[in-house]
């Protein structure tokens, strides 16, 4: 399992190594991985994805979005929907999103800076990844296939919504193949 992030989400990088840690799941940076957990401070590029997606490596996005951590959805390309099918069922009701996708994962101007995150809510988002990551290991279907789910910004503070294959999305055809 690797573990890639940002600047802006060490903190975040450092809680869930430890976790993961105490459940006997080391991170390496290793070509040799099966699952790679994708930490950002704001949306990623897409090509990060489709390049994991060809590869057919699992992988699992998390996004700090101001004070809210959004994990998910858990991908193993062709078996389960993908970033493309999350961002065409946004696109279906946001048609501004692909104006703004085309712009994720480019740096700016500005220094990028840890997240003004609640340090309890980065705690619960590291818990929810550790499941994630856990599950996969021990052969379990993650707890976000197929969907997200959003933590913050109070700790207590959880949004869920599915993620299901978008029908105009090239993993959905892999799927029933």
């Amino acid at each position: 399992m690797s573990l890639i992030h940002d600047v802006g989400t060490s903190a975040l990088a450092a809680i869930v190594e430890t976790v993961l840690a105490h459940s006997g799941i080391g991170t390496a940076s290793s070509d040799d991985v099966d699952l790679t957990v994708m930490l950002s401070l704001g949306e990623s590029a897409r090509g990060t994805f489709a390049t994991a997606s060809r590869y057919r490596l699992d992988h699992l996005p998390v996004v700090i979005d101001e004070e809210r951590i959004r994990i998910g959805p858990f991908v193993q390309p062709s078996q389960t929907p993908c970033m493309q099918c999350y961002d065409r069922h946004r696109t279906d009701w946001d048609s501004a999103w692909p104006a703004l996708a085309t712009q994720f994962g480019h740096p700016t101007h500005t220094i990028p800076t840890p997240a003004a995150v609640c340090a309890t809510t980065l705690y619960v988002a590291a818990a929810e990844i550790a499941a994630n990551v856990i599950a996969h290991c021990d052969g379990h279907t993650p707890p976000t296939t197929g969907h997200l789910v959003a933590i913050g910004p109070g700790h207590d503070e959880r949004t869920d919504w599915p993620v299901n294959f978008h029908p105009a999305c090239g993993c959905a055809l892999l799927h029933v193949a």
